[in-house]
C-alpha cells in the first residue's frame, strides 16, 4: 500500500487510523487493510501515517488542523 490515502472514504481513513493506532501501542509495525500488509520500518513512519491520515480526516469532516501559538514572555529586567 503506497501513502496515498486519497482513494479511501473518510470511514475507510478511520478505520485505518484505528489500526495503526492499535499496533502502534502494542508494538506491532504490520498492519493489514484491504487486500494491503504493510510493514513500517520505524516508529517515526507509523508516526507521520497516523499524522497524515488524521490530518486527512480532519479536513474532510470541515476541522482546520490546530496551530500552535508561541509567547515569550518576558519579567521587564
Amino acid at each position: 500500500m503506497s501513502n496515498d490515502i486519497s482513494g479511501l472514504t473518510t470511514d475507510e481513513k478511520k478505520s485505518l487510523l484505528t489500526k495503526l493506532e492499535k499496533a502502534r501501542f502494542s508494538g506491532a509495525a504490520r498492519v493489514k487493510f484491504r487486500d494491503y500488509d504493510v510493514e513500517y520500518k520505524s516508529d517515526a513512519e507509523m508516526v507521520k501515517a497516523i499524522s497524515d491520515l488524521k490530518q486527512s480526516i480532519g479536513a474532510a469532516d470541515g476541522k482546520r488542523p490546530r496551530s500552535v501559538i508561541r509567547t515569550n514572555f518576558s519579567n521587564g529586567l
